[in-house]
């Protein structure tokens, strides 16, 4: 039996920088990896999925300029290139844990129990072996989680995973589930070309994003083709040889050639045996931890998407540090505020409250906004569409959240929240020098509407406050 320090259990945004941290610190660390280095993000999520779209993008937005012509000539060098990235990707952090001099272990672990030592059990095919350590990062992650009924062949019928394998674009795509992953394969299929539908089963598509930014990209959908049902749960999926049908309310029956469900994600608890080491969870199998990602058992801690949502892997890789740092017996707290960006064209991103949950947790605030009809930059990228949507203290004028629609949100977002890291004010935004013609003079824009002075925006005082 082979002991170590610490042991953490995935290869991860939430496991592999831990390992990393812990064994940079001179502690003998092992990882445990059943799959491949990355997690869901590099093989399955983040990076193929944004490959995907930044090719479909690319093809698109040639294709409005005069005088190009633009089209996707080869779908099977393209995956061979998305493939190379990732596999580069996944030998890159093999290569830095084992130059850290973390051991890596090939396998599939589960508690067994714990004494003197926390015991965990390796299978890796028919063969097993137990370890100990003192103190365990679990990093799980999660997988695709379907709604009763719906369950994929990975032929026609497809999760994130399975999609990936196509080998071309589908003629007729119906995608079950209207949040992130949906939206951001939605606009990506349409854009090469795909006639794509969308079901979701709440009021809205991209449940909790602010209503306003929600509005503007479903106009952006439905001109790229897309067909939006909401309020439409499926009632019933069936695959008939080549054909899939899906059955929605109003007696109403969609059919394409592929369904990609994507209705979310459940936490990868289920194998690990966490009652053996009293490790709790709540009702949806997600690990319940402290701010210092310290689970109910003080020697095992969590991060990532193990640990609920928001699953996203920027989140994954903080709380994997944070709980690093805990574990070797620092102090360090996981309130962090945490962007989110979808991927959809136009792009979304996000920090901090939405008007929604300032009203919700009765938090004073005043808003301003900033179409991108005068960004010269955005006439460029979009046309002008899009525009920032900034939330402020009325009182110290500080910012209390942002969201914003239109192209480089992914970018722009950091800056914003390094700003409310900061406790920036309105007037030092303001005053920050941003370069033209750039995207990111947004933020100074929108900050000086708040100020009620802006320079290429006219508006009759207090007009743009709601």
């Amino acid at each position: 039996m082979t002991d170590y320090d610490y042991i953490v259990i995935g290869g991860g945004l939430g496991g592999y920088p831990a390992a990393i941290e812990l064994s940079r610190k001179g502690y003998n660390t092992a990882i445990i990896e059943a799959r491949g280095f990355g997690g869901e993000c590099t093989n399955y999520g983040c990076i193929p999925s944004k490959a995907f779209i930044h090719m479909a993008r690319t093809v698109f937005e040639a294709k409005k300029l005069p005088g190009i012509r633009a089209e996707l000539s080869s779908y099977t060098e393209f995956a061979e290139w998305r493939k190379n990235i990732i596999e580069r990707l996944k030998d890159g952090i093999e290569y830095l844990l084992k130059g850290y001099g973390v051991e890596i272990i090939k396998g599939k672990a589960s508690f067994l129990g714990q004494e003197r030592k926390i015991r965990i059990k390796i299978t890796d095919g028919g063969e097993s072996k137990e370890i100990t350590a003192k103190k365990v990062l679990i990093a799980t992650g999660t997988e695709p989680a379907f709604p009763p009924g719906i369950k994929p062949d990975y032929e026609r019928i497809h999760d994130n995973r399975s999609i990936l394998g196509l080998k071309e674009i589908p003629d007729t795509l119906i995608i079950i589930g209207g949040g992130a992953i949906g939206i951001e394969y939605a606009t990506a299929m349409a854009m090469l070309g795909a006639d794509v539908t969308v079901v979701e089963m709440l009021p809205q598509i991209l449940p909790g994003v602010d209503t306003d930014v929600v509005r503007l990209l479903t106009r952006s959908l439905k001109k790229m083709g897309i067909k939006i049902y909401t309020n439409s749960p499926v009632k019933k999926i069936e695959r008939k040889n080549e054909k899939v049908f899906v059955e929605i309310p109003q007696q109403k029956t969609l059919e394409a050639s592929h369904v990609l469900v994507a209705t979310g994600r459940k936490a990868n608890t289920e194998n690990l045996n966490l009652k053996s080491v009293g490790v709790k969870t709540d009702n949806r199998g997600y690990i319940l931890v402290e701010k210092t990602m310290q689970t109910s058992n003080p020697d095992i801690y969590a991060a990532g998407d193990v640990t609920g949502p928001p699953l996203l892997a920027h989140k994954a890789y903080i709380q994997s540090l944070i709980a690093a740092k805990n574990m070797t017996g620092e102090t360090i707290y996981y309130d962090q505020l945490i962007p989110n960006v979808i991927f959809s064209t136009p792009e979304i991103a996000m920090v901090g409250l939405t008007e929604e949950e300032a009203r919700k947790k009765n938090v004073e605030y005043k808003v301003a906004k900033f179409r991108y009809t005068a960004l010269s930059r955005a006439l460029i990228e979009s046309g002008g569409e899009g525009y920032i949507k900034l939330l402020y203290d009325p009182k110290d004028k500080t910012i209390l959240g942002v969201q914003m629609i239109g192209p480089n949100s992914d970018n722009i977002i950091s800056e914003i929240t390094l700003a409310m890291e900061m406790h920036a004010t309105l007037e030092d935004i303001a005053l920050t020098v941003h370069p033209h013609p750039t995207m990111s003079e947004a933020f100074k824009e929108v900050a000086e509407v708040a100020l009620e002075r802006p320079i290429h925006v006219l508006i009759k005082k207090t007009s743009h406050i709601t």
